[in-house]
């Protein structure tokens, strides 16, 4: 229980914590993912980690020409790059939710501050 005017740093510390739990599971949750890219219509198949790495990738065998290896090296390369693409929105899509995390965080923060110290905004200069 917070003493008359000050902020209820119990509750904040819980929420910080809630916080990072859920930021270590969304870690672990993303760390195993893994993403499909596609090339040639889906006649390559791509799969990546979280982290960007082949893992795994598959050719249709039609595509397989020795006379015109450049064609399958596109459609391979597409579908990486697809994959990766993947990859990157999903790691994306994770920091953003940290970032919006850590903002709501400090959001209660400044509310608490500002309920202990009425007439003066938490982010006021020290001077004034």
């Amino acid at each position: 229980m917070p003493h008359e005017g000050l902020p209820d740093f119990t509750a904040l510390t819980r929420r910080a914590q809630e916080m990072s739990n859920g930021l270590v599971r969304a870690e672990r949750d993303l760390a195993g993912a893994r993403f499909t890219g596609y090339g040639g219509g889906g006649l390559v198949t791509a799969v990546v980690g979280a982290d960007g790495t082949l893992t795994d990738l598959r050719i249709d065998p039609s595509l397989i020409d020795p006379d015109d290896p450049d064609t399958l090296t596109s459609l391979i390369v597409a579908a990486v790059r697809d994959a990766g693409r993947a990859s990157a929105e999903a790691r994306g899509e994770a920091a953003r939710a940290t970032i919006d995390q850590v903002n709501a965080l400090m959001a209660g923060v400044r509310r608490s501050l500002d309920r202990a110290r009425p007439g003066r905004p938490a982010d006021a200069p020290r001077g004034s």
